[in-house]
């Protein structure tokens, strides 16, 4: 028998008439009133009856109507059975009921009091309806799949970070991405909820390259939107640092850059951090240059944070530029600031070293022992004023801190170098005597 032969079913005149008396109820929203009929027939009528699947589809609206989802989920779920079985229901009515009884589940699923595994369950008879649903429909809508995507996404995400249980959750993260992607190819211009999951599935999967690509039209079409810009940074950097040579990070380097600057010059992504982050960037990939002054425009606005980290940091792009008058004025200006830093003279002292200002590098390196909080560095601070005073031949001072130095080194520390240090130092008293006794000789003689 064709599908146009075959009889529809109808309701018996019992509860055509019951039926009848409900709608009024409905409209003035007497609920409980409503159910009372529902359940008195519903009792009376022969089971698996297209009598009781109405019922049932009937009760659902009242439940639906009080917001009573938890109650409605088994009368439907009974009368597609129904439904199915018999035969009462054409397609299209039963793949509406599929696709809201998984909207059911999927609302009961997301509550925020259930535990992760019972928030699974619902998504779990959600996916099951859905793919049921999926099945009966020949031309799912834009949103439709979405939804058929979230539910997916949400199981992945109720297994959490567990080992044990990555590969199942993998599993769904692609199968929400198929879905997502089967929506993206029948639209034009893909809502921003789209692209938001597309985004959380590779991110999922750690694929930070589709990961930015989708948040590069995400930027390009809602570019107030802070988040989106610190994703696809974060993107750019996560890549950079993916890679195993320099010359391969370079790029993702210099998009992190570009993504950071396009940020801000639509007014994200301006606070300390993320201008350090700026500074970082070309710091990193040697471009001390901007670098620096990044960091001179920083510390001066106050965009930069004043910390002796960053003062030590703009000292070194000088150096870098060999510009070690500069460096050497930052590492003043930070010990005006710290003033208890003694590292900030130890570097000074070899700044001075560098461009051959002995004198100021001796007097940098004993300001660095008087001001002390050199912490496991300590003994090279000595080593190098015993250095500075034996290249200048100030054997005494030279031998008292080569002493020190010795004393300082760590237990464990091997420092070859100092004992030959302090032979040489000795070797030159030696010498530094026998040259005064011989002038005293002399100037006795005449």
């Amino acid at each position: 028998m064709s599908a146009e032969e075959k009889e529809r079913p109808y309701l018996s005149d019992e509860v055509g008439e019951q039926l009848g008396k409900v709608r009024p109820l409905f409209d003035e929203k007497k609920w409980d009133e409503a159910l009372v009929i529902i359940d008195k027939v519903y009792a009376k009528a022969k089971p698996g009856s297209y009598d009781q699947a109405v019922l049932l589809n009937t009760k659902v609206q009242v439940y639906l109507s009080r917001n009573e989802f938890a109650k409605a989920i088994p009368c439907m779920e009974e009368s597609l059975r129904i439904s199915t079985q018999f035969g009462y229901f054409e397609n299209k009515q039963n793949a509406e009921l599929t696709y809201l009884l998984a909207q059911l589940y999927y609302s009961e699923g997301v509550t925020v009091k259930r535990s992760a595994e019972d928030q699974r369950t619902y998504f779990l008879k959600a996916l099951e309806h859905i793919e049921k649903w999926d099945a009966l429909t020949a031309k799912p809508t834009i949103d439709q799949l979405q939804f058929y995507a979230s539910v997916l996404f949400n199981i992945a995400q109720s297994y959490g970070d567990a080992p044990a249980t990555k590969a199942q959750k993998i599993t769904y993260v692609k199968r929400a991405q198929a879905q997502t992607l089967r929506a993206l190819q029948d639209t034009i211009r893909p809502k921003e909820p789209f692209y938001m999951l597309m985004v959380a599935c590779a991110q999922e999967l750690a694929d930070y390259a589709q990961m930015a690509e989708y948040l590069e039209l995400l930027v390009s079409q809602y570019p107030s939107n802070s988040q989106y810009w610190q994703q696809l940074f974060g993107c750019y950097v996560n890549l950079a640092g993916a890679q195993a040579k320099e010359k391969d990070s370079l790029p993702y380097n210099v998009r992190a850059i570009l993504a950071l600057e396009r940020a801000q010059a639509v007014g994200q992504m301006n606070t300390p951090k993320d201008q350090y982050s700026l500074f970082s960037l070309y710091f990193n990939i040697q471009q001390y240059t901007k670098a620096a002054e990044l960091m001179e425009a920083g510390l001066k606005s106050g965009a930069i944070e004043h910390e002796q980290r960053n003062y030590e940091m703009l000292s070194f792009c000088y150096q870098q530029l060999n510009k070690e008058l500069k460096s050497i004025d930052v590492l003043k200006r930070a010990a005006a600031r710290f003033p208890n830093a003694g590292q900030l003279y130890f570097q000074a002292a070899n700044a001075y070293y560098s461009i051959d200002r002995y004198n100021d590098a001796l007097e940098s390196a004993k300001l660095a022992v008087t001001k002390g909080d050199l912490g496991q560095t300590a003994y090279k601070v000595h080593y190098f004023v015993a250095f500075l005073c034996y290249e200048m031949r100030k054997y005494q001072e030279a031998l008292a801190a080569i002493d020190k130095a010795i004393a300082l080194i760590p237990a464990g520390v091997n420092e070859p170098n100092y004992p030959k240090m302090r032979e040489a130092i000795l070797v030159g008293l030696e010498d530094q005597e026998k040259i005064r006794k011989a002038v005293e000789a002399q100037r006795k003689q005449r």
